[in-house]
């Protein structure tokens, strides 16, 4: 259980941060458009533990008690919905924080959208605003990491170096190093590819050109989505204490092993001073 309580810490510590609105998105576990284009899309992930499928269906179980809107949808990933809802709340003038350590989400960086990154702080993670075990990653931290690279990029910056942990293959011979300097200097993926020509270091060059189909098909993989059907409207995402103050909640963590009691606690501790607060507002 040490991993749903973990969970449970770091989601209170998030509604401590008192947002207006909330949503909490899982991977639905079928296959996504990603595995039909390409069939070695994550295929070097091993499966997930079953004591970690278990804590998920707990977890699941403790925010419909909370009355936190979680939800998946079948044909694409967690990432894309969170984007088309990072997207839209933006737009709709919302400020907007994505808690992940998922460096897919660093195309959404702008003045209004800030990431949340959990445990190790970055060499220029900002200190402002922390909550417990998360620190704000900000536009401005990403162009520090990344050489100035404009965040939009960065799906390309991906694309030309692949990314191992999803198995996206890249160009052969670019790097970590070398594809923000391609992006910045030549742009987008389609624009590289236009005129490789203009490329005036042979090695990367030569790989441009080699690798033509897989960097297609890496910024294809990705990209995320940011037009998801969802059916959600910000009223059934706003933050609310649950109508029962809580003890459908409390009754589910019971049920739970007795040597946690002191976490139990401190969860039950936090929880109600985040709706006290939010009953003020």
């Amino acid at each position: 259980m040490g991993t749903l309580f973990k969970s449970f810490e770091q989601i209170v510590n998030l509604l401590a941060m008192l947002p207006t609105h909330v949503a909490l998105v899982f991977d639905h576990g079928d296959p996504t458009f990603r595995h039909e284009s390409f069939q070695g899309y994550k295929s070097t992930r091993q499966p997930r533990p079953d004591a970690v499928s278990r804590a998920m269906e707990l977890m699941q179980a403790a925010l419909r008690a909370l009355e936190l809107p979680s939800f998946a949808i079948s044909g694409v990933e967690a990432d894309d919905v969170i984007a088309t809802l990072a997207t839209e709340a933006r737009d709709y003038g919302m400020k907007v924080r994505i808690a992940s350590p998922d460096k897919d989400f660093f195309q959404l960086l702008s003045p209004n959208v800030k990431m949340l990154r959990p445990t190790v702080r970055s060499k220029h993670g900002s200190p402002r605003n922390n909550t417990s075990h998360f620190y704000t990653y900000t536009e401005e931290d990403f162009r520090r990491d990344w050489g100035d690279v404009p965040p939009p990029l960065f799906a390309d910056v991906l694309a030309l170096m692949g990314d191992v942990s999803d198995n996206i293959p890249g160009a052969r011979g670019i790097g970590r190093k070398n594809a923000p300097k391609l992006v910045r200097k030549y742009g987008t993926v389609e624009q590289i590819l236009a005129q490789p020509e203009k490329i005036l270091d042979k090695r990367g060059r030569e790989a441009v050109i080699a690798s033509r189909d897989s960097i297609i098909q890496s910024k294809e993989l990705v990209s995320l989505r940011m037009n998801v059907p969802h059916g959600k409207t910000w009223d059934n995402l706003r933050f609310h204490p649950p109508a029962d103050a809580g003890v459908d909640f409390w009754k589910f963590m019971h049920t739970l092993e007795e040597d946690s009691i002191q976490m139990k606690s401190d969860i039950r501790k936090k929880l109600e001073a985040v709706w006290s607060e939010i009953r003020k507002s």
